[in-house]
């Protein structure tokens, strides 16, 4: 099998960072730059619905799980899954697996189309993840979204998220100091959007990237 890193020269970004950062706000910035964007979420939250992934959930967790037309509800997977850390672990191994192996399947297209200047790959949770999962096959740099508390707990406030509940998961994450030491760039995203992009667009210029007219 033809090694991704040997396609087509395109760089690939995974963007990560604190919850409430703005990671998906920079993504699509990045996307305005002419990059393509691919989102872990958005995966995810199809492949839960795959039979042999439901199947396993419903095993672990039971009906009360799905609704009246079998779909997963999240909301009820969360509140089991940020309460015990044995529960959270069944789920990485779960359902993170199936995203990488679907992201490093996209990449690899996207490469072969060779149409995009670059590729950003939001991913979240990217240090929970087994780095065998990832690194070594498909991403060239990470980039890190942090951002002072009082802004992620105004943003997280628009989810439906006190303080509490933003601790709550955070605990379930590696340090932000961890995550930081090992991402390529780190960018503080407070307030001001036109920093945000300026700043962006100095880790674009800082890899040699085009960016879009």
């Amino acid at each position: 099998m033809q090694n991704i890193k040997d396609m087509q020269d395109i760089k690939v970004i995974a963007l990560t960072g604190e919850i409430g950062a703005g990671k998906s706000t920079a993504a699509k910035i990045l996307e305005a730059m002419g990059g393509v964007r691919l989102d872990a979420d958005e995966i995810a939250l199809s492949l839960w619905q795959r039979q042999d992934i439901k199947d396993k959930a419903v095993i672990r967790w039971g009906n009360k799980i799905l609704d009246d037309n079998s779909k997963i509800i999240f909301a009820e997977v969360a509140k089991i899954i940020f309460n015990s850390s044995d529960e959270y672990k069944f789920c990485c191994n779960l359902i993170h697996p199936a995203v990488m192996s679907e992201l490093e399947a996209q990449v690899k297209n996207l490469k072969a189309l060779n149409k995009y200047n670059f590729i950003i790959v939001e991913l979240p949770l990217l240090f929970e993840v087994d780095k065998s999962l990832w690194h070594d096959f498909w991403v060239d740099y990470i980039l890190f979204i942090a951002a002072d508390k009082a802004s992620r707990v105004k943003r997280c406030a628009a989810r439906g998220w006190d303080e509490d509940e933003l601790k709550r998961r955070e605990s379930y994450y590696l340090p932000a100091f961890a995550r930081k030491a090992k991402s390529d760039f780190i960018i503080n995203n407070n307030q001001d959007l036109n920093i945000l992009i300026q700043e962006l667009a100095g880790v674009l210029n800082k890899l040699n990237i085009k960016i879009k007219d």
